[in-house]
């Protein structure tokens, strides 16, 4: 290019050297769940809304009936009685299969917290790293199974949620080397069973699996907006009266 030459003829602003220019920073994440690091993945700046500036969500039909029907559940789980009056739709099937349940000792919506190094803490305590909610735990003889309830519909992340329900699962149970997670898809009991086999050699993998899965949100600072086809469900869009600038 010519020195001087401009294509513009225009005069092109020029920032002086002794401006700065800053981007707002936030305070980190200490503690992560399969679902805030999913929602970070898809938009970062909801994680702000909610995590750090504690902004109320409020909840779509969806997601009040997935919390009622999995409650019901835990209460068949953790009674053996059926509620009255349930959500559960095709309630012949899900009895007969989650009904034993009760009987042979599993335990329903168990909170479990762990520190960095996968060591098991109160759900509040000091050095938490992890929050994790099992909906159903079955501890056996000889393996541990895992009930993950679903409403909805089937999405690919399921896997990688087995995945941390496993690790878990392994922390929990030293002694016992296999363990076994299902996804009980509630509106779809035709759906074959969806089961996947781990065992303790895969527990090192599994680990470094979701350190790195975990690092994006527990580094980040800035949470910008990243806008998409999730805009839509988003409480906070700009169309709905929220703070954010988009949707």
């Amino acid at each position: 290019m010519i020195e001087g030459y401009n294509p513009f003829n225009s005069t092109a602003p020029v920032v002086p050297a002794s401006v700065e220019i800053s981007v707002p920073t936030f305070p980190r994440i200490k503690a992560w769940s399969y679902s805030v690091v999913n929602q970070h993945r898809k938009c970062p700046q909801v994680i702000r809304f909610t995590k750090i500036e504690r902004l109320p969500e409020p909840e779509n039909t969806a997601i009040q009936r997935g919390k009622g029907i999995h409650g019901e559940l835990a209460h068949l789980v953790n009674t053996g009685e059926w509620p009255e009056g349930a959500l559960i739709p095709h309630q012949d099937i899900w009895k007969k299969r989650l009904g034993h349940l009760h009987g042979a000792g599993a335990i329903a919506e168990q909170q479990i917290a762990f520190t960095k190094n996968w060591e098991q803490v109160p759900w509040y305590g000091a050095n938490v790293w992890v929050r994790i909610v099992m909906d159903a735990m079955l501890v056996l003889k000889d393996m541990v199974r895992v009930h993950e309830f679903k409403t909805g519909k089937v999405y690919p992340e399921h896997e990688k949620q087995k995945r941390l329900y496993a690790l878990a699962a392994l922390k929990l149970n030293p002694t016992l080397d296999v363990v076994v997670v299902g996804c009980d898809y509630i509106d779809d009991p035709e759906r074959a069973d969806d089961l996947t086999r781990f065992t303790r050699a895969q527990e090192l993998s599994l680990e470094q699996e979701f350190a790195e899965f975990a690092e994006p949100l527990l580094s980040e600072t800035i949470f910008p907006a990243s806008p998409g086809v999730h805009c839509r469900w988003c409480s906070f869009r700009k169309s709905n009266g929220g703070p954010c600038a988009f949707g």
